[in-house]
């Protein structure tokens, strides 16, 4: 089917016909096709065959029809798809795929608004909100190296707030331990091929079903450049908060944006959880570990 895009790319016929035949070049918007009607007017000689000209004239539409099928095929905006009906087109550039072709490296798209923030020192990298401010990294304490923003004090969100820092706390793995939720258990990682499982070494009052030793299983996947993240956001009653953890440099990042609270104690709007989600999704498509 010839697009209508390619009404300005038809070529000229290539032919002239003769006046002993009407012939009528038409485009039907309905169907979505073209078509040619030809009435020619035949002079049979003795054996009963029409004239040349009659035959050169049928002979002429078989070529328009096979320029236009050629033009269907290959002119206008063409999408080739695999067996799977996955776009190819500027795969790319366009593909969440963590595995980019020819050995390229992954183009990482960085949302409207948004800064980088980088260490190759400890190889880490995300983005975040451009508003938030200048994060600044410190190094010692418990954690190798701790990034953080501004502190936020009712900085709103719809109508809920944010209060506190985004944080970005690079731990050595032999330190590293993170709670599940506010009086929940505390895990540490265990490898597991090429992945972490997560188990239970110290239980927590909010959740008495968990014992130590337990697995505990957390949503992960992989990101636009090919980075595991692990999903430890926290969304019940008690607690709404965006938190990611990837491995960089043999080290282990936890990402975790201020909590989402309203001033009358309420949970927070439907809405406003969505904005919420929404930026922290956005900065866990960018994390990545660094050279």
């Amino acid at each position: 089917m010839l697009p209508l895009s390619s009404l300005a790319i038809l070529p000229e016929l290539p032919f002239n016909f003769t006046q002993k035949n009407d012939v009528k070049f038409m485009y039907s918007r309905k169907h979505m096709h073209y078509s040619i009607a030809v009435k020619p007017h035949y002079r049979r000689d003795q054996r009963g065959i029409g004239s040349l000209a009659t035959i050169g004239a049928f002979v002429g539409i078989g070529i328009v029809f096979l320029i236009i099928f050629m033009i269907a095929n290959s002119g206008g905006t063409k999408i080739n798809t695999n067996k799977d009906g996955a776009n190819k087109t500027n795969s790319t550039a366009t593909s969440n795929s963590p595995s980019p072709p020819n050995g390229q490296p992954a183009v990482i798209r960085i949302p409207d608004n948004f800064s980088i923030f980088s260490n190759t020192d400890y190889g880490i990298s995300f983005a975040y909100p451009t508003p938030w401010g200048k994060l600044t990294g410190t190094g010692g304490g418990s954690a190798a190296y701790t990034v953080t923003s501004t502190v936020f004090s009712n900085y709103a969100i719809g109508n809920s707030v944010l209060n506190g820092q985004m944080t970005a706390v690079v731990y050595n793995k032999d330190k590293f331990q993170i709670i599940t939720k506010v009086g929940g258990a505390l895990l540490t990682a265990v490898k597991l091929g090429d992945t972490y499982g997560w188990k239970v070494v110290q239980t927590g009052a909010n959740e008495p079903t968990l014992n130590v030793g337990d697995s505990v299983d957390i949503k992960s996947s992989k990101n636009q450049s090919g980075t595991t993240i692990f999903d430890f956001s926290i969304n019940d009653k008690n607690q709404i908060q965006g938190r990611w953890v990837f491995e960089a440099k043999n080290r282990f990042v936890i990402v975790a944006l201020p909590p989402l609270t309203r001033l009358d104690g309420s949970a927070p709007s439907g809405s406003d959880l969505v904005i919420y989600t929404a930026v922290g999704n956005n900065m866990a498509r960018t994390m990545r570990p660094t050279n």
